[in-house]
């Protein structure tokens, strides 16, 4: 309920900020079910559906991409469209390996993104700073809190 509460309460303001400002490009908000995805392929190739609407290309020149290529096509993907939040719901369901995948793409739209925030001068617009990248929120149960907190591999990363 918080959650989507949240997201829609987000949605609300992109689009206030929308009408205040016609240059401004709302930003949007990606949910995915994170349930079904077992390996780290699986995952990405899901993440790219939610977010695009299409499947990342996973062959180039004849050879395979590896999951480190196509995660770092996602998030260039995702700022491109404009993708503010992505939401992994049931990440409680996610393995280690998969929660791994999960920290590196955080650690890869930020080190995209040193700097975090474009800005201007705040008191003569109010989008004058504008997060950039795209974050990344996991909902779970209290199961995945216990996961992210037990000194666990997928916890320190």
């Amino acid at each position: 309920m918080t959650l989507a509460w949240a997201v829609q309460e987000f949605e609300q303001g992109e689009r206030r900020l929308a009408a205040e400002d016609p240059a401004y490009r709302p930003r949007r908000v990606v949910r995915l079910n994170a349930s079904k995805p077992k390996t780290p392929l699986e995952l990405l190739c899901a993440l790219y559906r939610a977010a695009l609407d299409t499947d990342p290309i996973l062959r180039v020149r004849g050879r395979g991409k590896g999951p480190s290529e196509v995660l770092r096509e996602l998030v260039l993907r995702l700022r491109d469209e404009a993708v503010a939040v992505l939401v992994i719901d049931d990440a409680d369901a996610l393995s280690a390996e998969l929660l791994e995948l999960i920290a590196g793409l955080m650690a890869v739209a930020t080190d995209d993104h040193p700097d975090r925030l474009a800005g201007g001068d705040l008191a003569t617009s109010p989008t004058a700073v504008t997060p950039q990248g795209t974050g990344v929120v996991l909902a779970g149960t209290a199961r995945l809190e216990t996961t992210l907190t037990s000194g666990s591999e997928p916890g320190n990363a």
